[in-house]
């Protein structure tokens, strides 16, 4: 039997057939919506419920994936790239013995800027600052400063935030991170709770804030590891249940009396 669902993401469609196999599994081809060609090296997240992880893969050269279920049970699975809008499935029913097959269509996303022509260099100022020291002054959360950053001296965002509390960090695909909420000891291997990531106070993927920044690069950090924790303007309505890490971008100033360097 053959039926299709609607992405939540626009313009994407997927089309599932199910058939005999030996355990639950989904294999599957992401691709542009418009070329129809492959999309390597995009991370294929298999949830199963809004913010739990049951396993994770990557296309390979061909746009192509292979994820498998833990156990019997209903999932969804979620698309994401730097560059592509991404998609999700509906609430697929995996059930034993089968193996479901997926095309998931996926725009590009081309930043474009029209008749507007920008001269000139943004400087984040300290605005940030004053959140940031009510909520430490609070005493809700884990605050890492510039100075314990630099002391750690950690290669990758995701190495830098092991150890604190409340925060699990798994070795995920391609060589990134899965940041982690541990409450309740889960594990991936039990499913794993994503943790939401703000970089200067926008929602950022996780693979994306991992490529992109170095822990030298940043002038502090906010860890609050359980949703009664997270501040509210950081509450997202559809996760947010496996707790936020904030973190801030360095500056450099006159007011800091730092001096510019290369």
């Amino acid at each position: 039997m053959r039926f299709q669902r609607p992405l939540l993401a626009a313009s994407a469609l997927v089309a599932i057939a199910s058939h005999a196999m030996a355990a639950q599994s989904v294999r599957g081809r992401v691709v542009e919506v418009t070329s129809n060609r492959p999309v390597p090296e995009a991370t294929v997240i298999l949830f199963s419920d809004s913010t739990t992880v049951a396993a994770s893969t990557r296309t390979d050269s061909a746009g192509k994936f292979l994820v498998r279920a833990p156990k019997i049970g209903r999932y969804n699975i979620r698309v994401r790239k730097v560059g592509f809008m991404g998609g999700e499935t509906g609430i697929m029913e995996l059930a034993l013995p089968e193996e479901y097959e997926i095309t998931i269509r996926t725009p590009r996303v081309t930043p474009v800027l029209t008749g507007v022509k920008v001269t000139g260099q943004y400087t984040r100022g300290f605005e940030w600052l004053q959140g940031y020291e009510d909520r430490r002054r609070a005493g809700i959360g884990q605050f890492i400063t510039q100075d314990q950053i630099n002391n750690k001296n950690s290669q990758t965002v995701g190495e830098l935030l092991r150890g604190y509390i409340g925060v699990g960090v798994e070795p995920g695909p391609n060589g990134w991170y899965l940041i982690t909420s541990t409450r309740g000891g889960r594990s991936l291997e039990n499913s794993a709770c994503l943790m939401d990531i703000f970089m200067d106070g926008i929602p950022m993927d996780q693979e994306a804030i991992q490529m992109s920044t170095r822990p030298v690069d940043l002038e502090a950090i906010e860890i609050y590891s359980g949703p009664a924790t997270v501040p509210a303007q950081f509450k997202k309505q559809t996760t947010g249940s496996c707790g936020v890490v904030l973190m801030w971008t360095r500056v450099r100033n006159v007011r800091r009396g730092e001096k510019e360097k290369p």
